[in-house]
C-alpha cells in the first residue's frame, strides 16, 4: 500500500503514514490545488506591487514638484509638470526592468 500511495503522490509521501483508505489521495488533490493557488495569488501580488510602486513614485514626483511650485511661485505650476512627467517616466523605466528582468528569470528556469 505504501509504494501505491508513494507513486500517486510523490510529492507529499510520509515513510511513516500508512493509507488504508484514500483519504491520501484526496490530501495530495487538496495540497496540489494549492499550490497552484499559492502560485497564482505570489503572480498577482507581484504585478500589482508594480503598481503600487508606479502610483508611489508618481506621487512622490507630484508631491516635490508641488513643493517647489510653492517654493518659487510661477504663472503656472511647472515644477509639477516636470516632476510627474519625470516620474512616469522613472516608472516606466523601472516596470520595464522588472519585466525584464522576470522574463531572463523565467527563461533560464525553462
Amino acid at each position: 500500500m505504501k509504494s501505491v500511495d508513494y507513486l500517486i503522490c510523490p510529492r507529499y509521501y510520509n515513510s511513516d503514514y500508512f493509507c488504508s483508505d484514500f483519504s491520501f489521495v484526496s490530501l495530495c488533490i487538496i495540497f496540489d490545488k494549492m499550490d497552484s493557488n499559492r502560485d497564482s495569488i505570489k503572480g498577482y501580488l507581484k504585478y500589482s506591487m508594480f503598481a503600487v510602486q508606479m502610483g508611489v513614485t508618481i506621487y512622490l514626483g507630484a508631491f516635490f514638484g508641488k513643493k517647489l511650485d510653492v517654493m518659487y511661485p510661477m504663472e503656472k505650476k511647472w515644477f509639477t509638470m516636470i516632476f510627474v512627467l519625470i516620474s512616469v517616466a522613472l516608472s516606466l523605466f523601472i516596470l520595464l526592468r522588472q519585466l525584464k528582468k522576470e522574463d531572463s528569470k523565467k527563461n533560464k528556469e525553462k
